[in-house]
């Protein structure tokens, strides 16, 4: 199983978007979404078996500032 932990273009640095970054639940291996990797190939092979990742867990919304 896996689970994604960052989505394709939801982290942006400088004007670079990031790609998507996956990781193997049963190996604890942390990929990125790149067709020359053999993590992620196997990862899309998985996909094509019809299995689903488990969801990227949601981004925290920044705490308020308050006056000092």
């Amino acid at each position: 199983m896996y689970k994604i932990l960052r989505e394709k273009g939801k982290t942006i640095i400088g004007e670079e978007i990031q790609p998507a970054c996956y990781q193997s639940l049963e190996t604890g291996a942390v990929f990125l979404e790149d067709k020359n990797n053999k993590e992620y190939q196997q990862y899309l092979k998985w996909l094509e078996e019809g299995n689903t990742p488990l969801p990227a867990d949601p981004i925290p919304e920044p705490e308020p500032l308050t006056a000092q």
